[in-house]
């Protein structure tokens, strides 16, 4: 935290930290200024790295508090510990420093005001709205804390309210300058701090009536010929949450050439330095084509080489789905970034429409004109003029369509917002060597959705659209787009992605064609991933034998092993024939390297560990380095890779919040505890374990009237995303695991009648079938 500096002007402002008087931050309050550039340039600094706040701050809508419920849970308290972790949950994308330095101020504020005789219940209203401020106002600028530069909060204020003002104050502290403009005086201010102890005045002519932070970024008045045309307005400003463009400034309109409708929109939205060369580069029309590298596609310096294509259907049932999660991890680990809408595309909210300035137009130029004020900013000069132009080119097709501007509007403001929302994720650090990829899973099912996927085609990015169902139509229609067609339907609710939660579906023919294909390569050593298998019923008796790398998905990226794995629930008796149900279960219990459980409850103690787990945990992240030096580190015998494969499970499963109340009721600690207490026997099968060779497997017989405890719960999700092949037997069809699941649930088969009151036998040891019996057990035949 840096020295609050006294005295100040708007210059000193401006200054880097290296050229003050010495290190420290300013709290200027100004009833008036001498040097509007000076302000204008800390406007532009403030909408850059910084927070715009016209008016107030305003009240936490239902929203923002129940998504502060969500991540942070009921619980408060003023403790350092407790403040420092909400932080942790609720800002995860500041740094450790920030939110120290955050918590520590929080907590002094907390003081403050139950010192001022503020109730318990007051302060921990305080405390949730300064953290909805935090996150939903001045993101943008925490994040921008301890940079090079020092970020600014520039706040026009006419009724300045006391947790303002003790908000500013924290942002002050924690390195920010802070620049209050006071038009109606200093009155409302001296009621608060009548010492001037937190900020320093400074005066000069008043601010001209109506004075609103629009007015320092107002673009240059330029009379049209013929009459005097309105000026283009800015884009509205909030604070922190959304950043106002920071673009010079576009020309201002000028007549256009006749037939045009009055303004010359490529005047305004010149073409790009370098030209888009959309699918004429391709070798053939086919999927992998998105992957070729950028340097790779054509020596022609002046274009950039791009895709905008639509795959229709499927192109072959056994190795579809195969194929897509084959190409999303070779494009995740290209280096490129890559953007997966999967499905449809939500509608913008209230909060992200009120962000768009609009008015009422005569032309769609004009609308497009204006409307473009409000298009975000990138740092890339290139990069800014593509959005510009294609936002200018995705509203004019959509001006063909629709001929009432009142709905041109509506379509051109919830088109902002779609590229407010995904600017981020998609054309952050744009590398012209390694273009982004935007993958759209399903068909375009409204107009925003088409809008949107047209304006990304004008971008420097490859644009991918998949719809596998041919009964579900994609509405996009355009000229440029590259469209290939399937000989077969697939109806696949998910994207097959990565992580343990997404799902390879199998073909029994297709499988063993893999594994002739794949037999004889040798398994290496490499980061483990796992993919859900949704098999049938008879398939879990097909693959429960089959080498990990002889079935649909298996992947060897170089760096990582994906893993197919079978994660089952199987309810009921087939056929309510107990004979056959226990010979099929002794099927998998013969399998190499199986460990049978046969009742639940299994694990009924508490994990030793919860300490540990509690200190190795903070702020949603596990900090391993704790772990290992603790001197009952429970892994210290296992081999580096192992221990690294347990840990990288655990962070998925506390990332994907599989089980409930994970960051919310405290389950965090719960799950990393029973990782670390896994029994002798698993980590033994762990050390020997090869991914791509045969998986380990967890045979688990539920046939009593009470469930799975939590620990057999994380213990079972978790050995499946190590690799295992896990199947759930429960004859009584009740629900074993899933009461605690968030996430992650089993695939499900209801194959027979509910039966009761049954007891394991022995497996090793039952009875002999009828010859035919017997051979329909064997090969999974009913």
């Amino acid at each position: 935290m840096l020295e609050l500096l006294k005295k100040g002007t708007l210059d000193d402002v401006l200054r880097p930290i290296g050229s003050r008087a010495r290190p420290g931050v300013f709290f200027l309050r100004l009833t008036g200024a001498d040097d509007m550039a000076a302000l204008k340039n800390i406007y532009r600094l403030a909408a850059k790295d910084g927070a715009l706040i016209e008016g107030g701050i305003g009240k936490p809508d239902q929203r923002q508090i129940n998504e502060y419920i969500a991540r942070v849970g009921q619980g408060y308290d003023t403790s350092l510990s407790f403040i420092l972790d909400a932080l942790g949950r609720w800002i995860p994308e500041t740094s450790e420093g920030t939110q120290k330095d955050a918590a520590r101020l929080i907590q002094q504020s907390l003081i403050e005001l139950k010192a001022n005789g503020s109730s318990d219940t007051m302060v921990r209203g305080w405390f949730i709205k300064l953290l909805c401020w935090l996150r939903f106002r001045f993101l943008n600028l925490l994040k921008s804390l301890n940079g090079a530069e020092v970020p600014k909060l520039l706040f026009a204020s006419h009724d300045l309210q006391a947790h303002e003002l003790l908000a500013l104050r924290i942002i002050n502290a924690m390195g920010a300058d802070v620049v209050l403009l006071l038009p109606a005086g200093d009155a409302a201010y001296g009621k608060l701090d009548p010492e001037s102890r937190y900020s320093c005045l400074l005066t000069g002519r008043p601010f001209p009536p109506g004075f609103t932070l629009k007015t320092l970024y107002e673009p240059e008045r330029q009379t049209m010929s013929g009459s005097a045309e309105k000026n283009l307005k800015p884009a509205a400003h909030f604070a922190g949450g959304s950043v106002p463009p920071r673009q010079a400034a576009a020309p201002s309109p000028r007549p256009s050439a006749p037939g045009q409708g009055g303004l010359d929109l490529d005047a305004q939205f010149p073409l790009p330095a370098r030209k888009l060369n959309v699918n004429a580069w391709m070798k053939k029309p086919a999927l992998e084509e998105a992957l070729t590298p950028v340097p790779m596609r054509s020596r022609e310096k002046e274009y950039i080489c791009t895709a905008f294509m639509r795959f229709y259907g499927a192109w072959n049932r056994s190795t579809y789905e195969s194929d897509l999660y084959r190409f999303y991890k070779t494009a995740q680990q290209s280096g490129r970034k890559l953007l997966l809408i999967d499905g449809e595309i939500s509608r913008p909210t209230v909060e992200e429409i009120s962000r768009i300035r609009r008015r009422t137009y005569k032309s769609p130029q004009e609308l497009i004109i204006d409307l473009a004020g409000n298009l975000p900013y990138h740092p890339q000069p290139l990069v800014q003029s593509y959005i510009r132009r294609a936002f200018m080119l995705a509203m004019q097709e959509e001006a063909k369509r629709e001929t009432n501007l009142n709905k041109l509007t509506v379509a051109g403001v919830y088109l902002l917002c779609l590229i407010r929302r995904y600017q981020e994720g998609l054309l952050s650090g744009w590398k012209e060597t390694e273009l982004p990829l935007l993958v759209k899973y399903r068909g375009c099912r409204d107009n925003t959705e088409c809008l949107y996927l047209t304006f990304a085609s004008f971008l420097p990015v490859d644009t991918v659209i998949i719809e596998p169902d041919l009964s579900e139509p994609c509405l996009l229609q355009s000229e440029r787009l590259l469209e290939v067609p399937g000989r077969e339907s697939l109806r696949i609710a998910r994207f097959p992605a990565a992580g343990g939660e997404s799902f390879i579906h199998t073909v029994a023919s297709h499988a063993r064609e893999q594994f002739s294909r794949m037999m004889g390569g040798e398994a290496v050593k490499k980061r483990l991933e796992t993919v859900n298998l949704e098999t049938t019923y008879d398939e879990i008796f097909i693959l429960w034998k089959q080498e990990g790398r002889a079935r649909p998905g298996f992947l060897d990226t170089g760096s990582a092993v994906t893993v197919p794995v079978i994660f089952a629930a199987v309810s009921g008796v087939e056929k309510g024939d107990q004979a056959m149900y226990w010979h099929r279960l002794k099927q998998l219990k013969d399998a190499p390297d199986t460990t049978l459980i046969d009742h639940l409850p299994y694990i009924k103690r508490s994990s030793p560990y919860i300490a540990l787990a509690q200190r190795a945990l903070r702020n949603g992240r596990l900090d391993r380095d704790i772990i290992a030096r603790d001197r009952d580190y429970p892994f210290a015998l296992l081999k580096p890779q192992v221990q690294d494969m347990i840990f990288d499970a655990v962070d998925v499963m506390l990332e994907k919040r599989v089980i409930k109340g994970t960051f919310t009721r405290g389950a965090e600690y719960q799950v990393v505890s029973c990782a670390l207490n896994l029994s002798a026997e698993y980590k033994r099968i762990l050390q020997g374990y090869e991914p791509g060779r045969a998986n380990p497997k967890l045979l688990v017989i539920s046939t009593g009237e009470t469930g799975a405890s939590a620990e057999d719960a994380i213990t079972i999700c978790l050995l499946s995303r190590l690799g295992f092949d896990v199947a759930i037997f429960a004859p009584t069809g009740y629900r074993t695991i899933e009461q605690h699941l968030d996430a992650g649930f089993p695939v499900t088969h209801e194959v027979g009648r509910p039966m009761y009151d049954l007891s394991v036998p022995d497996l090793d040891n039952l009875p002999p079938l009828g010859a035919r019996a017997w051979l329909n057990s064997l090969f999974g035949r009913h």
